[in-house]
């Protein structure tokens, strides 16, 4: 039942900001800045902070810790378990425009879904097909460095 409540939330946030549906493909040297929603299930600090720096692009991370009860991380924009409501959707989500937005996290991680349905942006990636939100999905793989290495292959693929 609440899986239902859920996706018809979901829903109903998708069809009041229809406006943020992704535009288009940009190709990987145009995109400048990037908003990473990532959860505590796949996290090595240290592998990501490498990596993102690799990119050299402005990313902003959004870290879903739905069981703490303060933020892990100070460099990291936290989503708690007091800031979701009882379906797990967040109860104040700021909005932003962003070139790209990467959901890495679970399909059943309702928080990640509406940051990435109220936040704009031209391009949305998911590791899973949901495409009332992303328009570029891709297979999960072992762990967060992977799907993220295969989301920027993909992404410079992209000519345009």
């Amino acid at each position: 039942m609440i899986e239902i409540l859920k996706k018809i939330a979901i829903s109903n946030l998708i069809n009041k900001n229809s406006g943020n549906k992704p535009s288009a493909f940009l190709n990987w040297d145009r995109i400048s800045s990037i908003l990473l929603i990532i959860d505590d299930k796949q996290l090595n600090k240290n592998q990501l902070d490498v990596f993102l720096e690799s990119l050299n692009k402005h990313i902003e991370i959004y870290f879903i810790d739905s069981n703490a009860k303060v933020p892990a991380y100070s460099d990291f924009k936290s989503v708690l378990a007091k800031d979701l409501n009882w379906m797990g959707i967040p109860k104040n989500i700021k909005s932003g425009n962003y070139d790209l937005i990467i959901n890495a996290c679970p399909q059943n991680n309702t928080a990640a879904i509406a940051l990435s349905v109220v936040n704009k942006a031209k391009v949305k990636c998911s590791m899973f097909d949901y495409r009332e939100v992303y328009n570029l999905m891709t297979q999960p793989k072992a762990n967060l460095i992977d799907n993220l290495k295969e989301m920027v292959h993909y992404l410079k693929m992209i000519t345009n």
